[in-house]
């Protein structure tokens, strides 16, 4: 890991040297381009007191070596690219076990539950459960239940709940 870091300091060091190198050279271009206009043209009359001073143009070559606005991004490649280290994928590694187990136990727990109750069921057996038929049409029915325990039949008039029209 602190290798990783140290390389990466490294490579950040080479690509400000390349960066003030190049910023370099293009002020130098620039100041040459320049210095082609001035020798080109005629000299203006220009009294001393009206002349620029020395320091104004020093400081302008000092900005424009030390702009930092301009200091080009990171490829996106490089960017995207992030590699992880041991301990991450161990630790993804593990979490994902720990829901693997938790899903695992969940099932076990779901699959106990059901047994339990098919096991409770198949003991009560078929004297508990109830048979129904239902018989009928569309507006009333009626619900045959029979009672296997004992045996006797009750009958059930199952309706919508809306009183029958009066007769006329």
């Amino acid at each position: 890991m602190q290798r990783s870091i140290i390389e990466a300091e490294e490579r950040l060091e080479r690509r400000m040297v390349q960066h003030t190198e190049r910023k370099i050279t293009e002020v130098h271009q620039f100041l040459d381009a320049f210095e082609l206009r001035v020798l080109a043209r005629p000299a203006p009359q220009v009294p001393d007191s009206e002349a620029p001073s020395a320091g104004l143009a020093e400081d302008t070559v000092m900005a424009a070596l030390f702009a930092t606005f301009e200091i080009p991004k990171p490829p996106p490649r490089e960017n995207a690219k992030r590699r992880r280290v041991r301990e991450e994928d161990e630790a993804i590694a593990r979490k994902k076990e720990c829901r693997e187990m938790e899903a695992a136990r969940r099932a076990s727990i779901a699959d106990e539950e059901a047994c339990r109750i098919r096991a409770i069921e198949s003991a009560a057996g078929e004297s508990s459960s109830r048979n129904m038929a239902i018989e009928g049409g569309t507006a009333d029915s009626v619900v045959g239940d029979e009672d296997t325990t004992e045996g006797v039949q009750i009958t059930e008039v199952v309706s919508f709940g809306e009183p029958d029209p009066p007769a006329c």
